[in-house]
């Protein structure tokens, strides 16, 4: 009928771009600290990069060896709003986000590039909650990774859904990481 046909109309729908549902967005909010950058006295990181104008406003790993993006990620570029935050929430650098399989841990699903705050929280251009695209609600790794620091992955499965974001704070204890890798700083 016709009441029917204006529902539907109206109704949500599932929307894929190619095979990636848009439909299946998954948050996570690791916190970590790079130990170069890290103000023991302060309790963060400092902003040093940016305060000399050398954080780039688009992502680097695009261009570096041995940062291989894998699905949406790439590209990624900052809004000025962002780059323009202070204090302990004052951007600090970019890192390398890995998304991994849940059935084998060495299987990247998803990368992004985001960034790192000088309170240790990685969060997406926007500043929000990182997001990766295009994945079901489920179990899964994450891996750090940054130019000139050790890389480092969740040492248990993460289970990442929509909302809420995922709270993932590396600096806790050094069994956070995989193999207990991350040194504890603070």
């Amino acid at each position: 009928s016709r009441d029917k046909i204006n529902l539907m109309e109206n109704a949500p729908g599932i929307f894929a771009v190619g095979s990636y549902p848009v439909m299946f967005p998954l948050r996570v909010r690791p916190v970590t600290i790079l130990q170069g950058a890290f103000d023991k006295s302060k309790g963060f990181m400092n902003a040093t990069l940016k305060n000399y104008l050398l954080l780039p406003h688009s992502e680097p790993y695009s261009n570096l060896s041995g940062f291989d993006h894998v699905g949406r990620g790439g590209d990624e570029v900052i809004l000025q709003e962002v780059y323009d935050r202070q204090g302990d929430e004052a951007i600090v650098d970019w890192v390398f986000v890995e998304l991994r399989s849940a059935l084998n841990s060495s299987t990247v699903l998803e990368t992004r590039s985001a960034l790192l705050q000088a309170n240790g929280e990685i969060v997406d251009v926007d500043g929000k909650a990182l997001t990766f695209r295009g994945r079901e609600s489920g179990n899964y790794y994450i891996s750090i990774k940054h130019r000139n620091h050790l890389g480092i992955r969740s040492d248990k499965l993460l289970p990442l859904k929509n909302e809420p974001a995922f709270y993932y704070d590396f600096r806790i204890e050094q069994n956070q990481a995989f193999q207990g890798v991350q040194a504890f700083l603070g």
